[in-house]
């Protein structure tokens, strides 16, 4: 029996692996992970670039719409309404532009530091913001329950 158990202890210990090797593995696959997130950080640093480059093309929009409505409202109501308006138009393409040149760990520290000088008006800004989002996302969801209804009638109506 003391063979036996011996034998056992011996062909236990041979297929553990060594601390050599296990060591090798263990540095292996924390090598591979960072490898991993590398790359996954530098894919995601890429979209969060392709996306600002988008918002600021679409801020760009916004403010030549914005211009060509002082355009229209200094014809209409004097060029002192126009040209306030206009200025409007200049500050949006101004933050747009600035948007495009910043790296956006810039743009996260200095809305970071905004915050905390001027909670209040950071408050005002996100309570605007939310508003404005819940009334498009609420009439966005009107229009597409409209249509909807829409479709479903004249389904019944063909089916009639």
């Amino acid at each position: 029996m003391e063979t036996i158990m011996a034998s056992t202890a011996t062909d236990t210990a041979s297929a553990a692996p060594s601390g050599t090797s296990s060591n090798g593995l263990l540095n292996q696959a924390k090598g591979q992970a960072s490898k991993l997130t590398d790359m996954g950080l530098a894919k995601a640093a890429e979209f969060a670039d392709g996306k600002k480059q988008a918002a600021a093309q679409q801020v760009n929009g916004i403010a030549d719409i914005v211009r060509e409505f002082g355009d229209a409202a200094g014809e209409q109501f004097g060029p002192a309404v126009g040209g306030a308006i206009s200025r409007g138009g200049d500050a949006v393409a101004q933050f747009a532009a600035g948007l495009d040149e910043r790296s956006l760990e810039d743009i996260v520290d200095t809305t970071r530091t905004t915050i905390v000088r001027h909670p209040g008006a950071a408050l005002a800004i996100a309570a605007v913001a939310g508003f404005a989002g819940g009334r498009i996302l609420k009439g966005a969801m009107e229009r597409g329950a409209a249509r909807q209804a829409g479709r479903t009638n004249d389904k019944q109506e063909k089916a009639a």
